[in-house]
């Protein structure tokens, strides 16, 4: 089971990166080249990961590490400080299963899977700014960074057929255009 693990871990891995490069090509989702940097460097760790993780053949460790890991990282970054006791929590799991000199190996490769895994889906997993099949709009991962503050408005034609809408931050400014449901202009300016 541990192989066949880490090989669907591995497509998973490459699935992620690639469409985190596709996405970065396109200017609606805003990908800088950190983000594909952070991209490209998370599934080096992950890869680094599971390259340990085969050799030390504990699935199930490596396995519950890179999912506490992944919970924790998520929290943290979903949830802020609400979820602070429970990183802790994940973080002392990850240190008592590391002091068993057996399973060191197997909790490095985790944590570095966990790593991989959670940077790199948020890289890929970061939706576009505009979505013109529900109406929204809005600022991903990489806009909320330099940005303290954010602003937009929108306007519907009479026949409801065409939005148009700008938005704004202290670091972009974007401006969209959908016609019956499709994206049909976008452009994005750094300031």
């Amino acid at each position: 089971m541990g192989q066949i693990g880490y090989v669907l871990l591995g497509t998973a891995l490459v699935v992620g990166l690639v469409q985190a490069l596709v996405h970065a090509r396109q200017d609606v989702y805003y990908i800088p080249l950190y983000g594909v940097g952070m991209a490209v460097g998370a599934f080096v760790v992950a890869v680094a990961g599971i390259g340990l993780a085969w050799r030390t053949g504990r699935f199930g460790r490596v396995a519950l590490t890179m999912l506490a890991v992944v919970v924790a990282l998520v929290g943290v970054v979903s949830f802020g400080v609400l979820l602070l006791a429970l990183v802790l929590a994940c973080l002392v799991l990850v240190v008592r299963a590391a002091r068993a000199r057996q399973d060191a190996a197997a909790t490095g490769a985790g944590v570095l899977l966990g790593l991989g895994v959670s940077v790199l889906a948020l890289v890929a997993l970061s939706p576009p700014l505009v979505d013109c099949a529900d109406g929204s709009a809005g600022e991903n991962v990489f806009m909320g960074l330099g940005s303290n503050s954010a602003s937009g408005s929108a306007s519907s034609s009479a026949d409801g057929q065409t939005n148009r809408g700008r938005a704004q931050g202290d670091t972009y400014v974007y401006s969209y255009t959908c016609r019956s449901g499709k994206l049909v202009q976008f452009a994005i300016r750094q300031r």
